[in-house]
């Protein structure tokens, strides 16, 4: 997709492991208010060198830091594996009246990576450890690396033409969806046994919520309710006894496959059999936790080390 054929209202950022783990998709959506543009696309993927190499299509990196230009390339490739990243398409919903293209006060907004350099007011400052190579986000450029860069992640023929599903989600909710993109398992004494199943299915319904596919207004109806349930099931206490516990996992079970269609059926193609695994508490296995762990990857949703270990414990002794 060549420059000329870039639309001027929309634009693609990346959000980096760094902030879907800090959880700071939200803040940096309220940044993005700013320039009056709301998401209506996303993918999750996990970037590598060849990534890198796209996206600065071989100009000079960190021009001002000869550290920089020493080591930018081996710890933008350790942040790029630290998780999952989420590539975002924005489209302008308010006119900003000065003739500037969005991919353009998108890259202005987003401000230096260089901590001592931060300036208020940028996307970057946001968070007070972010620095070169920690940087929260990547963006393009201008129109022309905007239009490569969707090339990279979306049928681009296809990128100006998305059916805006995030707006089902209600008012102000887009970005929650997204941070629920990647629901990081929390790692406390508080978190339910449970929780690694729920916060797996969330990223999946998110994920299908937030990939720009047309769908017919009840299998959309569907997916948000089934994600305000999860939600909703997460933010609960869970229950002190054990079997009480495992009778609230049921029922969240129990409502999100007795809901009308197959969840499978409204999820991305791509995530169907990790959903099906998920649900099937009577398959439950070692080999069935491996196996979901697997799709994960393959499909650019990562799993921590502590979560796939959740996940395979669970599993394996779900009725021990």
């Amino acid at each position: 997709m060549s420059q000329p054929d870039w639309p001027d209202d929309l634009a693609v950022v990346v959000l980096l492991p760094d902030t879907l783990l800090s959880m700071g998709v939200q803040r940096l959506g309220e940044g993005l208010d700013a320039l009056g543009a709301r998401p209506v696309r996303a993918r999750s993927v996990r970037l590598d060198a060849g990534h890198a190499a796209a996206f600065y299509r071989g100009r000079q990196r960190s021009k001002s830091s000869e550290k920089g230009r020493r080591y930018g390339t081996v710890l933008t490739r350790r942040l790029f594996a630290l998780d999952s990243s989420l590539v975002v398409l924005l489209k302008q919903h308010t006119d900003p009246g000065d003739g500037t293209g969005l991919s353009r006060r998108l890259h202005d907004l987003k401000g230096p990576s260089a901590y001592l350099q931060l300036r208020p007011g940028s996307l970057r400052a946001l968070s007070r450890s972010s620095d070169r190579c920690l940087s929260l986000v990547h963006t393009p450029d201008d129109a022309e690396d905007a239009a490569a860069t969707a090339a990279l992640f979306f049928d681009a023929p296809r990128a100006p033409d998305t059916a805006d599903n995030l707006a089902a989600c209600g008012q102000n909710e887009a970005w929650s969806v997204l941070q629920d993109c990647r629901s990081p398992l929390p790692l406390t004494f508080d978190v339910s046994r449970y929780a690694i199943v729920a916060c797996s299915l969330l990223r999946c319904v998110a994920l299908s919520l937030a990939d720009g596919t047309g769908r017919p207004p009840a299998a959309l109806d569907r997916l948000v309710r089934t994600r305000r349930a999860l939600v909703e099931w997460l933010a609960q206490k869970p229950a002190e006894a054990p079997t009480k516990e495992r009778a609230r996992f049921g029922r969240l079970i129990d409502r999100l496959t007795g809901d009308g269609e197959p969840l499978t059926s409204l999820v991305v193609p791509e995530l169907a059999a990790s959903v099906a695994a998920l649900l099937s508490l009577a398959d439950y296995d070692l080999e069935w936790a491996d196996f979901v762990a697997a799709e994960f990857t393959r499909h650019g949703l990562h799993l921590s080390d502590a979560e796939i270990h959740a996940l395979s414990t669970l599993m394996t002794f779900f009725d021990d």
